[in-house]
C-alpha cells in the first residue's frame, strides 16, 4: 500500500530527523489516506508508545518503531482496512525498507495488538493522558491551571478539520467570496470575527494562489481587533506576517514596521504583504531581546506575539510534543521577558501594547503580564467584550484575555 509508505517517510522525516510536519509533508504528494495517518500518528503518539511498550520487552530501534506506530494507528482507527491488510501492509513495507530481519517481530507484535486485549490504564490523570494521547506532565499541568473538568475539553477536542479564512479587500470583498464558495458548492461558516470556516478544498486553494484571500485563525484576527492599530504600529515578532498584513489593511491610514530577527523571516514577511498588495508597511531585520535605540518612544502600537512554546497550537500542529517539553516553557518565558521590557520602551506616551502567545500555561501568559505592569508605568486595559463575544476564547480574568486555538 503506497499511503503506508508516504506516510513513513514522511513520519520518518519527522520522528527520526527532527523535521517540522509542515516542512516533512512539502517533500512529497500526499494522498488522503497517508495524511490521515500521518496526523493520526502524531495526535495518538502517546498512546501508541504506551501500547507498543505493552507489547514489546525493550524498546525498538526508531524507525521500526515508526513502522509499529503507523501499523497500530491502522489497527486502532481505520476502520475501513481490514486487519490483515494492516499487519500484511506494514510487514512487507519493513522488508521494502531492507528490515527483513524485523519483519517477524513487527508481524508478531502487530497480530497482538489487532486481538486489543491490552490494559488500559486507571482513572484519572493517567487515563487522560492515555485517552487524550497527551503528555502527562502536560495533562497535570492543564488540570492544575484550568481545573479538570476543564482540562477534559481541551484535551479531547477534535483536532482541526477547517482552515479558517479571510479576504484580501484590495481584491474582493468577503461577501464575493461567499459567492464563489456557493456557485462551486462549498460549504463554509462565517464567524464573528470576520471571516469564513472553510475545508482547503481546490476552490479554495485557487482563491489563495490568486491573492483573493489568506488562511488566518480567528484569534490572530481577534489580537490585531483589539489592538486597533493607529498611527505608527510595530509588530515585534512578525514572521510569517499575517498580523501585520491584517492591522495594516485594518487601517491603511497607520504605518506598520513589521520586524523579526533575520532575513529568511523578512522575507516571509515580504512575501506575505506582497501578496496581499499591502503598501503601508515596511520590514526590518531586528533582534526583539536586543533594545533597539532607533525605536525607542517612537510607536503607537506595538505588538508582541512573542515567540512562544506553542502547546497551544496542539490541535493543528501535533508534533509540537516532539520538538518541546516542560523546560521549554520557563525557558520561553525569559525570552519573552526581555522582549516585553525592550517593547515598552518602544511606545508613545499613551500607547497601547498588545502581548499575545499560542501557549497555555501562566509563566508564558499572566506571569509576564504580572511583570510587565510590575516593572513599567503601563495599566491594563478594559477589551470591549463585543469583539470576543460568541469568539472560540476563555476569559481568565477581568482584565486579561487568552485566545485558545483548542476551542
Amino acid at each position: 500500500m503506497k499511503y503506508f509508505e508516504t506516510a513513513y517517510n514522511v513520519l520518518s522525516d519527522i520522528y527520526i530527523r527532527s523535521a517540522y510536519l509542515d516542512a516533512a509533508m512539502s517533500k512529497v504528494d500526499i494522498s488522503g489516506a497517508a495524511t490521515k495517518i500521518i496526523y493520526g500518528v502524531l495526535e495518538k503518539d502517546v498512546q501508541l508508545e504506551y501500547i507498543v511498550s505493552e507489547h514489546v520487552k525493550q524498546k525498538p530501534k526508531a524507525s521500526v518503531l515508526v513502522l509499529l506506530k503507523i501499523g497500530v494507528y491502522c489497527l486502532l482507527y481505520m476502520d475501513s482496512l481490514p486487519d490483515y491488510a494492516i499487519v500484511n501492509g506494514i510487514v512487507e513495507l519493513a522488508k521494502k525498507l531492507g528490515k527483513s530481519g524485523v519483519s517477524g517481530f513487527v508481524n508478531a507484535v502487530l497480530k497482538n495488538v489487532a486481538k486489543k486485549d491490552f490494559k488500559f490504564l486507571s482513572d484519572g490523570l493517567e487515563n487522560l493522558s492515555f485517552t487524550s494521547a497527551k503528555p502527562l506532565w502536560f495533562v497535570k499541568r492543564i488540570a492544575d491551571e484550568y481545573g479538570v473538568d476543564i482540562a477534559q475539553k481541551i484535551l479531547n477536542e477534535p483536532p482541526f478539520e477547517l482552515e479558517h479564512i479571510r479576504n484580501n479587500p484590495k481584491i474582493c470583498s468577503l461577501n464575493q467570496v461567499e459567492k464563489r464558495l456557493e456557485s462551486e458548492k462549498t460549504e463554509f461558516f462565517e464567524t464573528t470575527v470576520g471571516g469564513l470556516s472553510v475545508r482547503n478544498c481546490s476552490s479554495v486553494k485557487k482563491m489563495f494562489s490568486d491573492g483573493a484571500i489568506t488562511i488566518q485563525s480567528p484569534s490572530s484576527m481577534l489580537t490585531v481587533q483589539i489592538m486597533k492599530p493607529y498611527g505608527e504600529v510595530l509588530d515585534l515578532c512578525a514572521a510569517p506576517g499575517g498580523k501585520s498584513v491584517y492591522a495594516a489593511q485594518i487601517n491603511n491610514s497607520c504605518n506598520v514596521t513589521a520586524c523579526d530577527v533575520n532575513d529568511l523571516k523578512v522575507k516571509q514577511i515580504k512575501s506575505y504583504c506582497k501578496r496581499m498588495m499591502v503598501e503601508n508597511l515596511k520590514t526590518e531585520v531586528n533582534d526583539a531581546t536586543k533594545l533597539n535605540q532607533n525605536y525607542v518612544g517612537k510607536f503607537d502600537c506595538v505588538l508582541v506575539d512573542a515567540p512562544c512554546s506553542c502547546f497551544g497550537t496542539f490541535r493543528k500542529h501535533p508534533d509540537v510534543f516532539l520538538r518541546h517539553n516542560e523546560s521549554t516553557i520557563k525557558q520561553m518565558a525569559a525570552t519573552q521577558k526581555k522582549i516585553l521590557s525592550n517593547a515598552v520602551q518602544y511606545l508613545k506616551n499613551g500607547g497601547t501594547l498588545i502581548y499575545s502567545t499560542c501557549t497555555l500555561f501562566k509563566e508564558e501568559n499572566f506571569e509576564n503580564v504580572e511583570f510587565i505592569l510590575k516593572n513599567s508605568s503601563l495599566n491594563p486595559d478594559e477589551i470591549d467584550e463585543n469583539l470576543y463575544k460568541n469568539v472560540p476564547c476563555l476569559k481568565l480574568s477581568d482584565n486579561a484575555l487568552t485566545v485558545l486555538p483548542f476551542k
